[in-house]
């Protein structure tokens, strides 16, 4: 047998080994979001102590930081299990059934060979050896599924996780010099006993648990984050023992205390920084108010009504604010609710208004408006209003929010010049990907060249836009135009097969387009294997009941492939 290839009975293994790395990662994945849930629950207590008598007391603030770092270590272990595999804790599970596929991480460390980077040799090493198109499709679905999965979910945790351990380093570090040494395995936090950090460190706190054979977990597969509460010395203020000690703090007899404790002593003391020169206090305190203000979004230099100020911003900066376009950009930027605004130009004429669009669009920028809707249907569609249209699409304040995008009976000179606006929309910017949740092509004739075939857009569809919760395609294929009972049935099979490819999919509107049997059949099957969930479905008209189309496509009245019809929209 040729290098390279795969016997049929290897096949089998990997793509088992695939379909449990699946299992176990989203398994995983709900543990590593409940953990991070306990574990900003803790940064929150941990918060509110620093303002609490017991945070004066060494003793029980040395066991918070301890606490909250050992369970932080705890969730970083999580998510390595999740990209590389590696188990450091004691478990019940055999981690020899699957074999470690990669090489990244330490060598001697136990595997799971149930992770993301598996995944990826596993697709690499099927992908160069399999011929059938079938199979390939269900492997590109698998792997598609937990690669949506990687980016979407497990990604945001990730950055979660980061947040979280930033946070807890700008609360400690108000009271204590700390160093916090990422180097995994050998992760390590450092509290020194001087905040200034001249003298030696008081304690440090890192990883014991660096595989299943000598982990120090008092059970196997340790879940610390369940019901996690803080274990402290309670301060009770009326209470002192022989050694004037406030449980665990120390406490000053009334001849013992400091009587000429000045202001600045006291600040120094709670953690707070002394500026001496008056001038240095006032470019600081300008310096963070600028910042904070930069932050949400706010010119420092003008007043705080924000609708006001970028309506000002924007007639500074335009010709003429009287014309009918300014006029219209006014109004929307008037109409902004919570930072946020809707951006409708269905109608308009794009080409004549590039110049004010960009003013527009700079005010967006310049105040750090989010944009929750883009809606340019009726429009003539040429390079001008392409190029418009994708900048409104990937600028920050579309990327880091849900998206509502209408594309509504365009003018189009070649259908070709919509995929490529869709392919240049969806093309991921700054390494993230647009999060359009619902997208309008309804009333678009789609008139295909004679290279292309009318099904082989949709496909595209799925890897462009991962994050669409609902497709609306009212009357985009009617039947002079798509002549789906011409189309190969394995073609229609391979293109339809696609939306089960949308992970948060949950709404098509494919009304006033050409039903055939093979449509309905496909659909049908496709939510017989559960492979295809979706609130609503909607085909033709009002005027059709569910009996008139199982018996126009002849189906079977007590056919096991026909869902729940009180979910359809017939």
């Amino acid at each position: 047998m040729p290098a390279g290839i795969i016997k049929h009975a290897d096949y089998d293994i990997l793509y088992r080994q695939i379909e449990q790395c699946s299992t176990r990662i989203e398994c995983l994945r709900k543990d590593y979001e409940e953990a991070l849930d306990s574990l900003e629950t803790a940064m929150q207590v941990l918060i509110k102590k620093t303002r609490k008598k017991e945070w004066s007391v060494p003793k029980a603030r040395k066991d918070m930081i301890i606490q909250w770092f050992q369970l932080f270590l705890h969730v970083s272990d999580l998510r390595i299990e999740i990209r590389r595999g590696e188990v450091r804790h004691k478990t019940t599970r055999d981690l020899k059934q699957f074999s470690c596929q990669h090489k990244t991480g330490r060598s001697e460390a136990s595997h799971s060979g149930l992770s993301i980077d598996d995944v990826n040799v596993l697709y690499q090493k099927l992908d160069r050896s399999l011929k059938d198109h079938r199979v390939r499709t269900r492997l590109e679905c698998l792997f598609l599924q937990i690669d949506l999965l990687d980016r979407d979910q497990i990604g945001t945790l990730d950055s979660r996780l980061r947040e979280c351990l930033s946070t807890f380093e700008s609360c400690i570090g108000k009271y204590h010099k700390i160093e916090i040494i990422r180097n995994d395995p050998h992760d390590k936090l450092i509290v020194f006993a001087d905040r200034n950090g001249a003298s030696t460190d008081e304690y440090s706190v890192y990883r014991t648990c660096f595989d299943p054979s000598s982990c120090l977990c008092p059970a196997s597969d340790f879940e610390p984050w369940k019901d996690f509460q803080f274990t402290i010395v309670e301060v009770s203020p009326d209470r002192t023992n022989e050694d004037g000690q406030l449980n665990g703090g120390r406490c000053y007899n009334a001849t013992e205390a400091p009587l000429n404790v000045g202001l600045n002593e006291l600040k120094r003391r709670y953690g707070f920084e002394i500026l001496e020169n008056t001038a240095e206090c006032y470019q600081m305190c300008r310096a963070t108010a600028h910042v904070e203000t930069k932050r949400v979004g706010i010119d420092p230099l003008l007043s705080a009504n924000h609708p006001d100020q970028a309506l000002r911003y924007f007639r500074s900066r335009v010709q003429s604010s009287k014309s009918p376009e300014c006029e219209h950009f006014q109004f929307i930027l008037s109409n902004m609710q919570d930072n946020s605004l809707h951006i409708h130009l269905g109608g308009y004429y794009l080409k004549s208004m590039a110049e004010t669009i960009d003013i527009f669009l700079d005010t967006v920028e310049h105040f750090d408006i989010r944009i929750t809707g883009i809606d340019v249907s009726n429009t003539i569609l040429d390079n001008a209003s392409t190029r418009s249209i994708c900048r409104m699409c990937k600028m920050r304040a579309s990327r880091h929010h849900s998206l509502t995008l209408k594309m509504r009976g365009l003018t189009l000179d070649y259908f070709d010049n919509l995929l490529c606006l869709l392919d240049a929309i969806s093309m991921a910017s700054s390494g993230q990907w647009l999060k359009i949740h619902q997208l309008d092509l309804s009333y678009n004739n789609f008139i295909f060249s004679n290279r292309m075939s009318s099904l082989n857009w949709l496909q595209q569809l799925p890897r462009q836009f991962p994050a669409l919760e609902e497709l609306i395609l009212v009357s985009c294929f009617p039947a002079p135009l798509w002549a789906i009972q011409h189309q190969n049935e394995e073609e229609v099979f391979v293109a339809l097969l696609t939306c089960r490819q949308f992970p948060r999919l949950v709404k098509i509107d494919y009304s006033c387009n050409w039903v055939s049997s093979a449509i309905l059949h496909i659909f049908f099957t496709l939510c017989e294997l559960r492979q295809l969930t979706l609130d609503n479905l909607k085909f033709g008209s009002s005027s059709l009941t569910s009996e008139e189309i199982l018996q126009r496509h002849e189906f079977a009245s007590d056919r096991q492939s026909v869902p729940d019809m009180a979910s359809w929209i017939l």
